[in-house]
């Protein structure tokens, strides 16, 4: 998550992560374009937004959205860590209840696996509805109804014990997935966008991922056995999953409608302005006014590309080819494989269990720390630069894990270097691909084309998760510490595609960026690709379809 100073503003996600909203403001043509089916209009007059104060409601109101959608997000991809121990234990004892039969080690690690795995495959289900939602109800209640439905499936959770069954903590994994997919990563930022003013968006959207960090470092916290992590209360931490979302109930009603909600699709225009006037505590938002009745007037001036037809452009087949590389690889790298399983990989490289548990601390506070540095360094050292340090400072954190692995056996303090190269290995995450591969796919793409290109950059992201964490246990089963080798070349290998084959595109328009693009000689364009449809790089006229 990063902050652009001149050129771009952004709030998305993440992590690990699912789909992105986009604010994009291009000084060198004067058009600010969104990627949530909006439309492009004119930004140059910046002068009222100095005048415009940051109100307090504004500030709790943004802080409690990316909060409570972000936190549950690490909470949720770590949390499952935490109770490995005890949940493994108790799902042996339901077997044991209900069948009158011993679950066999295979049988309880097929078990465990579809229980990791469903919170990637809720997330792969929940790409597809973002737009359906906020057709219907709008951001701020699609936000509402998403935490709604991670209250119910934290009580799914935490009945595991009660009904001696771990199926009610898939259902629950699932829904949570579908709703971080969905809500977390799409609509919760695309909501912080349209209530913060221009000057204040990056700042909000800055705060993305160090949320997830805080919320994967609390779950590893309570996880430990002094606290939630025994026998009999892990069912209750899986339970907190849903406590930010029940606070953002609580408070929804306070919270303040999108302006833009009210203004573009229920056309009520003047609750719209009273509502910017109190936001931005300034008398003069009539330039905020004059953006959005220029969106209104052009929705039906041009469509947005669907899927099919973005991967039948050849103009940008080379776009779409990196941002596909890029979300596939920034898992199969094994991120949250270690995150998943990091409890049971410590102890399967000698470190004893009884440390295991608080050697899961040392990683995720290290995450906490370093996810404060991207936005204060993207715009001066710039995309993709950071994506190649970031990679690189991976692929050699997994070299050195796997050296580790493999001579453990010689010394016994040698098992714990794993932890500073896991540090290492989330380091390299946090400051290159963990905040910058989507916010660089989405300025890959023009206005049309942006929605579906994140889509499909997010539905590659989501299944490579799974596909992680399904094959991750087998894996360190199979061949121990080679593992971590063939990580480690896949992290080289995508850093070595970075560098070839990223263009930077900072302080870029798109028309630029599609020039560069042009220029790459492996790129698969057809002979006529370099002509772009008047749809496809029309960033110079307030030509886009608005659907909020």
């Amino acid at each position: 998550m990063d902050t652009s100073s001149e050129s771009v503003s952004l709030a998305e996600s993440s992590s690990h992560n699912g789909q992105v909203e986009v604010e994009i403001v291009e000084e060198n043509n004067g058009t600010s374009c969104s990627n949530e089916n909006e439309g492009c209009y004119d930004v140059t007059n910046e002068n009222t937004s100095s005048e415009q104060k940051l109100t307090l409601w504004v500030v709790w109101s943004s802080l409690l959205a990316l909060f409570s959608a972000y936190f549950m997000f690490g909470y949720s991809a770590a949390s499952i860590n935490a109770i490995a121990t005890p949940a493994r234990k108790a799902f042996q004892e339901h077997h044991l209840v209900r069948y009158n039969t011993t679950l066999s080690e295979d049988d309880l690690n097929l078990i465990w696996t579809i229980t990791v795995a469903a919170f990637p495959v809720g997330g792969i289900l929940g790409c597809f509805i973002p737009n359906i939602l906020v057709k219907k109800f709008g951001k701020l209640r699609s936000m509402l109804y998403g935490h709604v439905v991670v209250v119910i499936a934290s009580v799914f959770l935490g009945l595991t014990s009660l009904l001696k069954s771990f199926e009610v903590i898939v259902i629950g994994r699932i829904l949570i997935g579908v709703v971080t997919s969905s809500c977390s990563t799409s609509i919760t930022p695309s909501y912080v966008v349209e209530v913060c003013s221009l000057k204040w968006r990056g700042m909000f959207g800055s705060t993305v991922m160090f949320f997830m960090s805080i919320g994967s470092f609390t779950s590893t916290l309570l996880g430990l056995n002094e606290i939630l992590g025994g026998d009999e209360l892990w069912p209750m931490m899986l339970t907190l999953t849903g406590l930010p979302s029940l606070v953002f109930i609580f408070l929804f009603y306070f919270m303040p409608e999108s302006p833009r909600h009210l203004y573009i699709t229920e056309r009520r225009k003047e609750e719209a302005r009273k509502l910017l006037m109190k936001l931005r505590k300034c008398e003069d938002v009539s330039d905020e006014l004059d953006k959005m009745e220029t969106e209104l007037q052009s929705q039906a001036s041009s469509k947005q590309m669907s899927l099919v037809q973005l991967f039948q452009s050849p103009a940008l087949r080379f776009q779409l080819i990196t941002a596909m590389v890029l979300g596939s690889l920034f898992q199969l790298t094994g991120l949250n494989g270690l995150v998943a399983y990091l409890k049971q990989f410590y102890v399967a490289v000698g470190i004893p269990a009884t440390d295991a548990q608080y050697a899961s601390l040392g990683p995720f506070a290290t995450l906490l720390v370093v996810a404060v540095i991207p936005p204060f360094t993207i715009e001066r050292v710039g995309r993709k630069k950071l994506l190649f340090i970031g990679y690189l400072i991976e692929g050699i954190s997994l070299l050195l894990l796997t050296i580790t692995i493999e001579i453990g056996h010689l010394a016994y303090w040698i098992p714990y270097l794993s932890i500073v190269f896991i540090s290492g290995f989330l380091v390299g995450f946090a400051i290159g691909p963990g905040g910058i591969t989507l916010l660089a796919v989405s300025e890959f793409f023009p206005q049309t084309s942006r929605t579906a290109a994140l889509m499909t950059t997010s539905l590659c992201l989501w299944t490579s998760f799974t596909f992680v964490v399904v094959l991750f246990p087998y894996m360190i089963a199979a061949i121990r510490g080679f593992t971590f080798l063939i990580f480690s070349s896949i992290a080289f290998a995508v850093a070595v595609f970075v560098y070839f084959a990223v263009p930077e595109i900072k302080d870029r328009s798109f028309v630029e960026i599609q020039q560069i693009f042009k220029k790459k000689k492996f790129c698969c364009e057809s002979r006529d690709s370099s002509n772009l449809s008047v749809q496809e790089i029309s960033l110079e006229t307030p030509n886009m379809t608005s659907s909020a």
